[in-house]
């Protein structure tokens, strides 16, 4: 079915591909304050939560060494458990994500970045494998 379409012009397919590497250092960002909202919605007084709450969503790039400090203020466990995903398997994962929340950069900020298409779609299931993992690691129940 796929391939009866026709192929998209290269200019297309490469403003898709850095679109899709922006769209997925968000999914990690926002699945990250979303899984720490809620679990500060459930787990504290009204108060803290809100304190917690009002200090996310602040557009902090969800790089690796980012996303451990973060964690780490709320559980050093969980930093632990995070810094054995990055580093597992050759450190692909943090080193995936390094590289996304790199050229994520490069394409906000103008730069001429270019992603082909494979590299893309490779970011976007590192992007779900992470937020998967965070929202079962950051279970608000």
């Amino acid at each position: 079915m796929l391939d009866e379409l026709p192929a998209e012009p290269p200019e297309v397919a490469a403003e898709l591909a850095r679109f899709l590497v922006v769209r997925s250092a968000g999914y990690i960002e926002n699945t990250f304050e979303t899984c720490i909202k809620h679990f500060a919605e459930a787990k504290s007084h009204p108060a803290i939560a809100r304190h917690v709450v009002n200090g996310l969503f602040r557009g902090r790039n969800p790089a690796p060494e980012v996303l451990v400090e973060r964690t780490r203020n709320f559980d050093e466990g969980w930093a632990v458990q995070l810094e054995h995903l990055l580093g597992d398997d050759d450190s692909r994962i943090g080193r995936e994500l390094a590289y996304m929340v790199d050229r994520r950069n490069r394409i906000a900020h103008g730069r001429s970045e270019t992603v082909n298409r494979r590299k893309a779609l490779d970011l976007a299931d590192i992007a779900v494998e992470l937020g998967d993992w965070m929202a079962t690691l950051i279970d608000p129940r």
